[in-house]
């Protein structure tokens, strides 16, 4: 799918987050932000150049221009999703910017930039993504590469983008390097469309959301107001590591999101993840596992978890083989995900408009207070 999805009201809700940031139309016709005037504006083109000034007049490489971002610099891309950046973003960006001397990047004017290949950034703080796509390029990637990678960093954020594609194990990937690097922190991923992860490895292994953490300190990370879709072999948001103790995750909330059609659970916690948080989600449609016969799981799902902190609350879930929530497997005495009251699943379906990052608009009433659209 390459529909270009922005609502008015996730692009108006995306750019409220940014209180001392005010976006203006600029005489050249760029969007330019106030609070980094200070700081320079880059260019990036698909087919550009990885050299030179990567001004208005020489737009670079997408990679190349931002490589050249410090903090309060911002960076705008053209194109479009018939001419896309077909390169690799992999970049380990500055760690002392400000929330008044950020990174932005973000399109030019009447643009809808979309990188067809890797995403990787390490380190990023105070970055703002906003409204710039990433899609799948097999040529010369495998299944073992995450499409687009957030790498430690704190205070960035993930907005209005569409992820799609991914031949991989997840389309959006949150971790740190190793044991010794500081947990992601302050982190959001909001009105982001994120979808059709197609079945690449073994069972329950290509996710739409991975986070992977550590559960040394609580991330303050925040999933909310996205649209999740189509992981046949996966997870919609998966809260561990893979086996008990690999960093899992730890003071994540996962909220107002609507998650539709994944191979396991739509929401997964595991092993020794805690202190999360999953509230208003409306949750729909769980498949068969790969090789499991349609033994599908129920929208929430708690995998071995050791410890009870993780809650979820007002949840609607619906048209899932095992019902709203499937406790703990393999069995931990005393352990599982924690009912904190008001979650349903009423049977039926939540009868979506339409199957796509401008549809899942719920006819059904009782759905309409939950999840991406509720109030």
């Amino acid at each position: 799918m390459s529909e270009k999805r922005l609502t008015d009201e996730g692009w108006v809700m995306g750019l409220r987050r940014l209180v001392v940031l005010t976006l203006v139309l600029a005489l050249t016709g760029a969007f330019v932000d106030s609070a980094s005037a200070s700081g320079t504006t880059y260019y990036a083109a698909p087919g550009g150049v990885s050299s030179g000034p990567c001004d208005q007049a020489n737009p670079c490489a997408f990679s190349y221009a931002l490589s050249k971002l410090a903090c309060g610099d911002t960076l705008l891309a053209a194109g479009t999703h018939s001419t896309p950046y077909v390169e690799d973003v992999m970049r380990t960006l500055p760690i002392i910017c400000t929330p008044t001397r950020p990174i932005m990047v973000m399109p030019l004017a009447r643009s809808a930039p979309i990188i067809k290949g890797l995403v990787w950034l390490t380190s990023p703080t105070w970055l703002d993504w906003n409204n710039v796509d990433v899609t799948w390029n097999p040529t010369g990637h495998n299944s073992s590469q995450y499409m687009m990678k957030m790498n430690g960093g704190g205070n960035w954020t993930i907005e209005n983008s569409q992820l799609s594609g991914a031949k991989s194990s997840a389309a959006l990937y949150i971790t740190k390097s190793s044991s010794l690097d500081p947990v992601p922190s302050n982190w959001k991923v909001q009105y982001d469309c994120i979808h059709d992860t197609f079945e690449s490895n073994d069972a329950n292994q290509d996710q739409l959301i991975y986070v992977n953490i550590g559960t040394a300190t609580n991330s303050g990370g925040l999933i909310t107001r996205n649209l999740l879709f189509n992981g046949p072999n996966g997870w919609g948001v998966k809260l561990a590591g893979p086996s008990s103790g690999n960093f899992d995750a730890a003071g994540v909330s996962v909220t107002y999101n609507t998650i539709y059609n994944t191979g396991g659970a739509n929401i997964l916690v595991g092993w020794t993840s805690k202190a999360n948080i999953l509230d208003h989600n409306l949750l729909d449609r769980t498949g068969g596992e790969k090789g499991g016969g349609g033994n599908a799981d129920a929208n929430l799902r708690g995998y071995g978890l050791t410890n009870n902190t993780t809650v979820y609350s007002n949840t609607a879930g619906y048209e899932a083989f095992d019902g709203l929530l499937e406790k703990d497997y393999p069995k931990v005495t005393g352990s599982g995900l924690v009912d904190a009251s008001d979650n349903i699943y009423p049977g039926g379906s939540p009868t979506f408009d339409t199957l796509s990052c401008s549809g899942f608009h719920p006819g059904d009433l009782v759905a309409q207070s939950y999840g991406r659209y509720a109030p």
